[in-house]
């Protein structure tokens, strides 16, 4: 059986004293990925594929490119996506769908607990953490 699972977040503008731009979208990016599979108790070697949309603002690092080096999924099917420019839409908002095969019927059987933070809460109030 397949799984999938969503989530939202948006990337803060780092400041000089904050550092690294990289080093903050690097670290939201992560911080969504690590909560939807330890929320979801998925393992790397379950995922099959991990789909990204970014909007219009972000085009500057590759989320596909973040969590390969950061996650070792080098043999994870990922891609990315620009988002529509949407009125009222978020700035700053990296969107991502993991589907993953459960390691066994019990775990398959789990309700999906997605995740939206920061401002990305607003696009699924109903799923925010």
């Amino acid at each position: 059986m397949l799984k999938a699972v969503r989530g939202a977040t948006t990337i803060p503008t780092a400041t000089p004293l904050e550092g690294d731009p990289r080093q903050v979208y690097r670290d939201a990016l992560l911080s969504l990925v690590k909560i939807l599979l330890e929320k979801n108790h998925i393992a790397s070697e379950q995922i099959l594929s991990v789909f990204f949309t970014v909007t219009p603002d972000l085009t500057a690092y590759s989320p596909a490119k973040i969590v390969r080096e950061a996650m070792g999924w080098d043999t994870v099917a990922i891609m990315c996506a620009q988002e529509p420019v949407i009125e009222d839409f978020p700035d700053r908002c990296v969107r991502i769908l993991i589907q993953w095969e459960p390691s066994s019927q019990e775990a398959a059987a789990q309700p999906v607990s997605h995740a939206y933070l920061n401002n990305a809460a607003g696009l699924r109030p109903d799923w925010s953490s």
